[in-house]
């Protein structure tokens, strides 16, 4: 852990905060945030981050709803068949 702390430092990285992506009730994904000063999220600054994980979530699903279920997002032919099944978004 410490070495993933000190290359995250050298990138620029003094914060990470994931929110998750849900369609409904189901977690479809994550959003994950970062952020070149350390510190907690503002009370501002939160609702704000889950707010752009419901938006990421609306794109997902509107995206869902452009290709057939069968057919993937361009960007992940590349991820197996297996892992791909789990995180293709309902609908």
């Amino acid at each position: 852990m410490a070495a993933v702390r000190a290359d995250s430092r050298r990138r620029g990285v003094a914060a990470v905060f994931a929110f998750p992506v849900r369609a409904g009730r189901v977690t479809i994904g994550v959003l994950d945030l970062y952020r070149d000063t350390p510190g907690e999220l503002t009370d501002e600054a939160l609702p704000e981050a889950f707010g752009w994980a419901d938006a990421a979530a609306e794109v997902l699903r509107l995206q869902g709803r452009a290709r057939p279920p069968t057919e993937l997002h361009p960007q992940l032919t590349g991820v197996t068949a297996d892992r791909a099944e789990s995180i293709r978004p309902p609908g």
